[in-house]
């Protein structure tokens, strides 16, 4: 086991000896807590302690690390990455630079009006390269697909759009991140382009009876 994985275990507060113990029970908890926010998302301003803030959620009864940066739980000079099923390896940031990083990214968001107000063509595009950088940043141990996947959910649900990343398939979203990241973004936008679509917007029809009182008042 690495290092990570040593954490992972000696950090969990429901008794798993295992990792497969862990990751089983793990799995059971989570999908409980994310069906959760469907309904019940947590409030924020789409920053770096918003995002902390839904992992501490999932997490909180998993693990005493929920809510926690690499840095903040003992990693800050150590390098950390993972090789997809093409066997490239993505590397992540250090923690020494999760800060900084994170600084840049949700500023960046921000002064981009946090994606409102763009064609379907356009969103896309950018909420693709905002999931880039938010895997590059890759700040938790564990989880971070599934917290990016409800942030940018809920992001997407300000901006006008369903953003369901949940319906692609894990290993094609890791393969084309590993592409994306080092130039190839073409199959990573195909997937957000085929798990987004507009939000359309209620409009109330006035009834004959409501027409005819407009037109007396």
């Amino acid at each position: 086991m690495s290092i990570y994985t040593d954490k992972l275990l000696s950090s969990n507060l429901v008794g798993a000896k295992t990792l497969d113990e862990l990751f089983r029970i793990e799995k059971e908890v989570t999908q409980q807590k994310i069906f959760y926010l469907r309904q019940h998302p947590i409030m924020g301003n789409f920053d770096f302690k918003h995002l902390k803030d839904i992992h501490k959620f999932i997490f909180e009864d998993i693990y005493s690390t929920a809510g926690k940066d690499r840095a903040e739980i003992g990693f800050k000079n150590s390098s950390f990455g993972k090789y997809d099923n093409d066997g490239i390896f993505n590397k992540f940031i250090d923690g020494q630079e999760l800060n900084n990083l994170a600084k840049e990214i949700f500023g960046d968001l921000e002064s981009k009006n946090f994606l409102k107000n763009l064609n379907f063509h356009d969103f896309n595009k950018q909420s693709t390269e905002l999931f880039i950088k938010l895997n590059d940043l890759h700040p938790f141990l564990e989880g971070n697909g599934r917290v990016q996947r409800i942030f940018m959910r809920q992001l997407a649900k300000e901006a006008g759009y369903d953003l369901n990343l949940s319906i692609t398939k894990k290993d094609d979203m890791i393969n084309a991140y590993s592409h994306a990241k080092y130039g190839n973004k073409t199959n990573l936008i195909v997937l957000f382009i085929k798990a987004c679509k507009p939000i359309e917007k209620s409009v109330k029809i006035k009834t004959p009876i409501e027409k005819d009182i407009g037109r007396e008042g």
